[in-house]
């Protein structure tokens, strides 16, 4: 592995360090292949970072004047596609690569670190509320949900006042969702009417719920609390219970 410095016409070549062949076929500095990444910063005062990539792993190396010297890092064994920068000072190194082998893209710091954010998220949209205006109108009851894509379909459910019913709920999802009832969301957490198991998916359960009076109540998953919402619309025998509400 070598580094090239200088201007057009006058160049300056250092041998930073050995290189292992992908194939495991030992070390050389002649003949042997590029490696399939490398990476160069420079800081201020002239000092250059190199990180490479070979059949061992991840290196780093760091030095100026023709002393660039590699740099004992962890266990890179794995990692692959190093990218390198440096601070203005030269204080703080940051190298990026990526794991194959756990598909994580990584991040590496080496010197003073303070005040580092990574990834620091943009403010999440806040989704639209469903549509729950006509919610039992019709009197029919409606005691069937599916948990998908992390929503509720139907999110209207219209269950018989004063008399237990059931909830047939079928999670298509790989992640916990529950259902919780309560009279509004602000009581969901405090006072909730009815709080099912935790359902990992993909599964299919049946939510025996406790008589409940007649009204419209609210009911979210609260794992998922934007967008797992609805209105549970609980009506009298004979159906034209209120509807409207919205969750």
């Amino acid at each position: 592995m070598s580094v090239a410095t200088g201007r057009p016409g006058s160049w300056s070549i250092e041998e930073v360090a050995s290189v292992t062949k992908a194939d495991g076929g030992g070390t050389g500095s002649t003949k042997v292949q590029a490696p399939p990444g490398t990476s160069v910063a420079v800081d201020g005062q002239g000092n250059i970072t190199v990180a490479w990539e070979d059949g061992a792993g991840i290196h780093l190396a760091s030095g100026a004047g023709g002393k660039i010297e590699e740099i004992e890092m962890p266990d890179k064994s794995g990692g692959v596609s190093p990218t390198v920068a440096v601070t203005e000072d030269g204080a703080s190194i940051y190298l990026a690569w990526y794991e194959p082998k756990e598909g994580d893209l990584r991040l590496g710091t080496y010197g003073e670190i303070s005040g580092l954010k990574i990834g620091v998220p943009s403010p999440a949209p806040t989704p639209a509320p469903p549509d729950v205006a006509n919610c039992g109108q019709d009197g029919k009851l409606v005691l069937d949900i599916v948990a998908q894509g992390s929503t509720f379909d139907p999110p209207c459910l219209v269950a018989p006042a004063a008399e237990p019913f059931t909830i047939n709920f079928d999670n298509k999802d790989p992640l916990i969702h529950n259902l919780v009832i309560a009279t509004d969301e602000a009581a969901i957490s405090a006072d909730p009417i009815f709080k099912s198991q935790d359902v990992p998916g993909p599964d299919q359960v049946a939510l025996d719920v406790p008589a409940i009076d007649a009204g419209d109540y609210f009911f979210q998953c609260i794992y998922h609390p934007l967008t797992m919402t609805g209105t549970l619309a609980v009506i009298e025998s004979g159906g034209g219970g209120g509807g409207g509400g919205g969750g």
